[in-house]
């Protein structure tokens, strides 16, 4: 007997024959696994480790603006102007133009801060989740599969049982969510957090790459939702009893 298998032995003893469950969320910007998370009841039956909650929340209470593609329009001409005038040596322009040039950049750099920061506490929260045989799920684009792997592999000596729901909308229904995401939703003005098209399209594209790779990971315990609006209940339905027959078993 290797030594995974003795620990999900002794785990299973432990259990009630139970063993604990991980699951992995992968689909791009837009894709909806919120959503999906939410019709398919897991939030109450597992922890949801999404570390964009905690990004979210900490870029709002520090008044971060969530419109990242916003700034960085403004960021980028301001940039380049004001290193051009730095090396034409243009005191004029470089005091103009010093005050937004600094505050921008002090803005992007305090939003990467806070981005860190939220997958440091979600690596923590998976810790934490795996020392006391927690049910949790990883809510994650599924852009690196190197990553899910590793993770993988650590929830899996430690007893855990693993599958991955693989949420997919087309790349045009990908650019309108994120673009509605970005609009107000309140008195306050306040917008969601948008993406820039191009941050879009390459997430969904990598994601799409590793589905084949993903499909072979986790085998029978692979979930597929089509989450359009036009197929969202029946393609969730239709992996429901297989999604509650893994958790069950």
């Amino acid at each position: 007997m290797s030594l995974r298998e003795y620990i999900r032995y002794l785990v299973l003893e432990n259990q009630g024959c139970k063993s604990p469950k991980l699951i992995f969320m992968a689909g791009g910007p837009g894709s909806g696994k919120t959503r999906v998370i939410n019709r398919l009841g897991l939030k109450s039956r597992m922890r949801v480790i999404n570390p964009d909650d905690q990004y979210e929340e900490a870029m709002k209470a520090e008044c971060i603006p969530m419109n990242r593609e916003a700034i960085m329009d403004e960021y980028m001409p301001i940039r380049s102007e004001f290193l051009d005038a730095e090396r034409a040596g243009d005191s004029e322009n470089i005091e103009r133009l010093r005050p937004d040039y600094e505050r921008l950049r002090n803005v992007l750099s305090r939003n990467m801060t806070l981005f860190n920061q939220a997958r440091a506490q979600a690596k923590r929260d998976r810790e934490e989740c795996c020392a006391n045989l927690e049910d949790y799920v990883v809510d994650g684009t599924g852009g690196s599969p190197s990553e899910i792997k590793r993770q993988v592999k650590d929830a899996q000596d430690r007893g855990y049982e693993i599958g991955m729901i693989y949420v997919h909308v087309p790349l045009d229904v990908a650019y309108f969510r994120n673009r509605e995401r970005g609009k107000v939703t309140s008195s306050e003005d306040e917008t969601n957090r948008t993406l820039t098209p191009g941050t879009v399209k390459r997430s969904w594209t990598a994601v799409s790459r590793n589905r084949s790779e993903y499909e072979q990971m986790f085998k029978s315990n692979f979930f597929v939702v089509v989450n359009t609006d036009k197929e969202s209940e029946e393609s969730i339905n239709s992996v429901r009893a297989r999604i509650n027959s893994f958790l069950e078993s």
